[in-house]
């Protein structure tokens, strides 16, 4: 399977190449939108013959896999005995795609085992767990270059003073200072060693643990594209509060003791609370 058609770093394709690379076993596509899990799936199906991929609901999955074809992109609720049909199809081909509203990675991971899929099926017949959010893309001819100051370099991790740039506006982007979209990723590559621990019950903790040894979350993942240059700053902030540990949607099991306020609160004069403990527990995943 090529990843050409995604906009994702080149080490996170890397690190994907070898978990895709039987034709078989199921990838989960994970967002909590619709359009931005199908802009996905269609990407990775792009590669694929014409005519060798069927796309359809939850409730079509058995009609579909009856047809021959190399892939089957399935999207829409799902419960646990569809699931387990399609980690059960997945086992000899074709490949599912699953498309599942998740926030991220884990949250999809914990998905599976909230709906007691057998954690073996899922050790043995996931390949990968790609979560996908879209942020606007800063226009490159109008931003403007400015310095990260106080809590907004510390939540980037940058220095303060540290350029960043933000919104503008110009004719060649209709005054809005942005020009389209961009995906944001987080992938979990599911190797010999978390196959392993999913297959032995490791809880999230632990799972993460070794799934961003080498791969940013997706909070990390913005704070990047945020330094770059390519998103706004506060959108990589928001997303990195929304994607802490405890943060609803996440996987988490409660409210984060530090939980931030957004963007918008703090320059409404909202109080900060204390930083540190998001901070150093979140800087291993900073590209």
């Amino acid at each position: 399977m090529s990843l050409a058609g995604l906009q994702m770093p080149q080490p996170m394709r890397n690190m994907l190449r070898d978990a895709l690379a039987p034709p078989c076993g199921v990838i989960v596509v994970a967002s909590d939108t619709s359009a931005d899990r199908a802009a996905t799936m269609a990407a990775l199906a792009k590669p694929i013959a014409e005519g060798r991929v069927r796309a359809g609901t939850s409730a079509e999955l058995q009609a579909l896999s009856q047809q021959d074809c190399d892939m089957l992109l399935i999207d829409g609720a799902m419960d646990r005995r569809t699931l387990e049909q399609a980690f059960k199809i997945a086992e000899a081909g074709p490949r599912i795609v699953l498309g599942m509203d998740a926030a991220d990675t884990m949250a999809a991971m914990e998905t599976l085992r909230a709906l007691r899929v057998d954690r073996h099926a899922i050790a043995f017949g996931l390949r990968a767990i790609i979560a996908v959010r879209q942020a606007r893309r800063l226009c490159e001819l109008c931003r403007i270059p400015d310095q990260a100051r106080g809590s907004e370099a510390a939540l980037l991790g940058v220095d303060p003073g540290t350029v960043i740039y933000r919104a503008a506006g110009c004719g060649a982007c209709d005054g809005t200072g942005h020009a389209g979209m961009l995906s944001i990723y987080e992938t979990m590559a599911v190797d010999a060693a978390l196959r392993r621990l999913i297959a032995e019950g490791g809880d999230a903790a632990i799972l993460s643990r070794h799934a961003f040894l080498n791969t940013p979350r997706l909070s990390g993942s913005a704070r990047t594209l945020a330094r770059e240059g390519a998103i706004p700053a506060h959108i990589a902030i928001d997303i990195g509060r929304a994607h802490m540990p405890g943060a609803s949607g996440t996987g988490g099991d409660g409210v984060h003791p530090h939980l931030l306020p957004s963007f918008s609160q703090r320059l409404d004069g909202g109080a900060n609370p204390p930083l540190s403990a998001p901070l150093h527990g979140d800087r291993s995943s900073i590209g």
